[in-house]
């Protein structure tokens, strides 16, 4: 049996579906919105801020000082080779003599006991007696006090400490050093006391951006100190080897000074040899005297080097610790910056969502 549809049944079938679409159209509608978040321009402005400029910690590099030494006196190098090369008395020179003879009148003012040492010194007496940690006998005490006082005429004759500029430029330096203040942190914004869902929207993308911020802040900090403490420990491993070096050299200023002595022995030995006793006697006082104020120059020298490099890591230390409070205050000032942009757009969003009732 064949059925019919009535013109009032396609009617109602038409409305029927425009109605089921219609239904279906705005549930579709609705599950696209609730996709789309209504606030997402908040989060649009906290992007604008970006990361932090990277942390600008170049090395330091430190020039190595320059230490001087205690010389020889050149007149006297001049002396012993006048002497050595002489085949007789008549070939040593005016200017020789008469160095020798004002060596001879000054000792004159001195105790015997002082010319039995310069008699019977060798080459093992003048080591002994170069040594630091040797005491000095009551004779010889009183002629290195005797020493310190004479002529120019005389301690021209006698080694000379020479010092480079170094020594008072690093003096003046550590003088003049101070402590850097380090650089504090300024509190941060006091949290919002505005409610509802754009606020939450504006508080956590606040939150969000400036706890990024704080991460690389404090990151670029830990580079800053890990710098620091290695330039720190860097500076202390220089002033050792300083120091082991220092000694070395002190050494072989000691044997390079030790090394004259002998020689101008070896001289006193030649004139001996050809005939001038007298003139051997003067070498060999000039050769005491030579050795007790070379004692007294090398160890001034020593406290004046130890001094200098004493200065010297100071300096450095002072210079290490300003780097670190140079950027460490870029690298807050940069957060600091950041963060007040972050706070601006925080307030506007909240003047936004509160001009919209209560943070909804």
């Amino acid at each position: 049996m064949r059925s019919k549809i009535t013109r009032l049944q396609r009617r109602g079938a038409f409305f029927f579906c425009l109605a089921l679409g219609s239904l279906i159209l705005s549930n579709c509608s609705t599950q696209e919105l609730e996709f789309i978040d209504p606030y997402e321009f908040i989060n649009n402005d906290f992007d604008g801020i970006g990361d932090l400029p990277a942390v600008n910690d170049p090395e330091m590099s430190f020039s190595e000082p320059e230490t001087g030494e205690v010389a020889d006196a050149e007149e006297t190098l001049a002396i012993i080779a006048d002497v050595l090369r002489a085949a007789s008395g008549e070939d040593i020179t005016s200017q020789t003599l008469t160095s020798l003879e004002r060596v001879s009148v000054f000792a004159e003012s001195l105790p015997a006991s002082v010319m039995e040492k310069a008699e019977s010194l060798d080459a093992l007496a003048v080591a002994n007696l170069l040594d630091p940690e040797t005491t000095l006998p009551a004779n010889l005490a009183d002629l290195q006090v005797a020493l310190a006082d004479v002529s120019s005429d005389i301690a021209q004759l006698l080694s000379q400490i020479v010092l480079s500029v170094d020594f008072e430029r690093f003096r003046a330096a550590n003088a003049a050093i101070k402590a850097p203040s380090v650089y504090v942190n300024p509190t941060d914004v006091l949290a919002q006391s505005l409610v509802g869902p754009c606020a939450d929207a504006a508080n956590s993308a606040y939150a969000e951006v400036t706890t990024t911020l704080r991460g690389q802040r404090d990151a670029q900090l830990a580079t800053v100190e890990a710098n620091y403490s290695r330039r720190i420990l860097e500076a202390d491993a220089r002033y050792t080897a300083r120091l082991a070096l220092h000694a070395e050299d002190l050494q072989v200023n000691i044997d390079e000074i030790a090394a004259t002595i002998t020689q101008l022995l070896d001289a006193a030995t030649h004139s001996d040899s050809i005939g001038e006793p007298e003139i051997a006697e003067e070498l060999r006082i000039l050769a005491l005297f030579y050795t007790i104020e070379a004692r007294t120059a090398l160890m001034t020298w020593n406290d004046l080097v130890l001094e200098l490099l004493e200065n010297v890591l100071a300096e450095e230390k002072a210079a290490i610790q300003e780097r670190r409070v140079l950027v460490t205050t870029e690298v807050t000032a940069n957060f600091n910056a950041a963060k007040v942009q972050a706070d601006a757009i925080l307030t506007n969003s909240l003047n936004d969502c509160h001009n919209q009732g209560s943070g909804n």
